[in-house]
Parts: C-alpha cells; structure tokens; sequence
C-alpha cells in the first residue's frame, strides 16, 4: 500500500461500491464520499428506519442486486474512510472542499474516482416550473427516500425505460396513475426491435412493467407531444394538455413527472476540467 494523499471515491451508489470494494482488496484504505444518507445510489436509494419499507416493495426485481451490495458494502466497511451526507463544495487542485451538516472541510486526494451517476434529461415545455411539476428521478427520490408520493393522482410524461419503471412504483404504492404518455414510438418500427430485444433482461423488464399497467388499466400513449402544464387558481399544477396525432387532449392531475431519458451527471467532473470522450 502506498504512503501520501488516500485515493478519494466519490459517489456511493453501486459503481463507488465496487470501486471500493477492489481498492480494499488491494490494500488501500480509500475515503468514500456521497451526499446520501446511505449507501445505494439513486438505484437502490433506501429510506431512514421508521419508513423502511421491503427490498421488494422498494427494489422489484433489482431486490436482490439491493441485498448483495449492502452486504458488500457492510464487509468493507471498517476498511474505508465513509463520508455519508457530505457535500463537494469546491475543487481545487488535490483538494475537495466538504460541508455536511454544520462543518465544513477539506479532503486531499492523490487519485480521484468520480462515480456521480446520472440525472434526468428535462425537456421545458410551458408552464414546467408550477408546484406539482417533478423529474422522474425526484418523483422516485419521494417514494424511495421519503415513502411518499409526490400526488394522489400522477402523470408521467416522457420517454425511456425509467418512464415506465416510475410509474409502475407509484401504481404499486397506491398512488393513481392518470396516465403514461410516451413521446417516441418505442414498438411501431419492427427494424427496431433486433436493437431492443438486444437489452435482453432490461427490454424484458420494460415489457413487463408496461404489461402490468395496462393490466391494471393505466392508459398508456405513444408519440405524445406536451404542450402546456395547466395551474390551478394557485399556481400548482393541475393537468396536461398536449397533442397525440394532431388531437389535443387535456389530462387532470395534482401531480407531474417528466423526464426524457438520462445523461452523465457531469458537474464535479467538468469543475476538475476531465475531457470526455463519447464512446457509441
């Protein structure tokens, strides 16, 4: 094991995990850093004991993957340096800038794996910033973190497989889901589905999600174009008019979910000046 500043990991989900993990195994002490409460990610975010709910109520198929990384992650605890709530602040050269809580401090690094995950991909359309209106990622942060839902009576709007995968937690905590209202045309191209069927246990997951909630009589709509977040006399939002086939329709709703696919969660990276690279 080498002497100087630790290498520093920042992010907890399940790639800061595994990057622990092989540290660990070759004899480092790494410093792990995450602004969440616990250790997960947003994939396996869990909530604070008194709202603990069942990894399969909280994780569906993934409960599994759930239970082997906490477990993972209890084993290399007691070899690592776990910084849980803490946030990046500032870089400078070989130094982070922290603040959690009340305190703030600074953290040297010799060599820095960033494991920042993702983050939703918005598309503004009128009205988006009204009271009601979340990302898909912040709806699933409610139900996940928080055990609660972000409306009695939801919309989602949007594309990519996170879409469907939402919406089916909110159906399956109670929540009633108005509609999911898809922009692209997923399963209209049969030239496609080679490129689709591809994802192989994922594709299958996403044919299921959609399966269940048509089951479960959620309307499901496909090139959908939103146009408007309707308020109510308060400001909050209270439905959906958009276009599907040059037909405008308005929706109702107390509550509103848009994301449009993921991209790389890239802030901490771009302030350390890393060039990127896009790998097809």
């Amino acid at each position: 094991m080498s002497g100087g500043d630790p290498i520093v990991i920042v992010g907890a989900g399940p790639a800061g995990v595994s990057a622990a993990r092989t540290l660990v195994a070759a004899g480092h002490k790494p410093v792990l850093i995450d602004e969440g409460m616990f250790p997960g990610g947003q994939i396996f975010r869990s909530p604070p004991a008194p709202l603990r709910r069942s990894d399969r109520d909280l994780y569906g198929f993934d409960a599994g993957r759930a239970c082997r990384m906490r477990d993972q992650f209890a084993a290399i605890l007691p070899s690592i340096a776990y910084h849980a709530e803490t946030l990046i602040w500032g870089v400078e050269p070989r130094v982070l800038h922290l603040a959690r809580r009340n305190e703030v401090m600074r953290q040297p690094w010799g060599r820095l794996i960033v494991a920042t995950g993702a983050m939703d991909r918005i598309v503004p359309i009128k009205g988006w910033t009204a009271p009601g209106v979340f990302t898909l990622g912040g709806a699933q942060i409610a139900l996940k973190a928080q055990a609660s839902t972000i409306g009695h009576d939801v919309i989602f709007m949007g594309s990519g497989p996170l879409l469907y995968l939402v919406a089916y937690q909110y159906a399956r905590a109670g929540a009633r889901v108005v509609a999911v209202l898809e922009s692209g045309r997923p399963l209209r191209h049969v030239s496609a589905l080679p490129g689709l069927m591809a994802g192989g246990r994922m594709f299958a997951k996403g044919l299921y999600y959609m399966a269940w909630l048509r089951t479960h009589g959620v309307p499901i709509k496909t090139g959908v174009e939103p146009l408007e977040v309707l308020k109510a006399s308060d400001g909050r939002v209270a439905g959906l008019l958009y276009r599907q086939s040059k037909t405008e329709t308005t929706l109702s709703c107390d509550a509103l979910a848009i994301g449009f696919g993921l991209t790389a969660e890239t802030q901490l990276a771009d302030l350390l000046g890393v060039d990127f690279r896009f790998d097809e």
